[in-house]
């Protein structure tokens, strides 16, 4: 079975898109249960609908979602990714400290379902903060590469 990756510029170009739990996961960089989880159309975070067996989502539950759960409803949302706490340990942190750092405020997290994820603009700020060299954005390598 083969992953089909979200087209952000097509998906974000219409609002009344339809998105499949595979979208929803490459987007919020969620595991496909913990995906599930959230879009479940009788427990779910997510106003979704079953159609046979699959689920679907309107782009503009998700992005009112993830506003919702941002508390910034002027964000643009279509550059932000989502860092989990395995990604954020590449930075040279321990599990334990990232997990204490989201619990004390230090650094700023929501959580999608049971996961912590940290939104990219929180991460930027934090390791700032830090002193770290700025993150390179998912775009970024995306346009250096189409340079080389």
């Amino acid at each position: 079975m083969t992953k089909k990756l979200l087209d952000p510029v097509a998906v974000n170009s219409d609002k009344n898109a339809l998105l499949t739990i595979e979208q929803i996961r490459a987007r919020l960089n969620l595991k496909r249960g913990v995906a599930y989880k959230i879009a479940n159309p009788e427990l779910g975070e997510i106003p979704s609908i079953r159609v046979g067996k699959l689920i679907h989502v309107s782009l503009a539950a998700l992005n009112d979602f993830i506003a919702k759960k941002l508390g910034e409803p002027d964000t643009d949302l279509r550059d932000i990714e989502f860092f989990n706490v395995k990604q954020i340990k590449a930075y040279g942190f321990a599990r334990s400290t990232v997990y204490g750092l989201v619990q004390s405020g230090k650094l700023r997290a929501i959580r999608f379902g049971s996961v912590i994820m940290v939104p990219s603009h929180w991460l930027d700020e934090f390791l700032k903060q830090c002193g770290y060299a700025p993150r390179i954005s998912h775009q970024a390598r995306v346009a250096s590469h189409q340079i080389e």
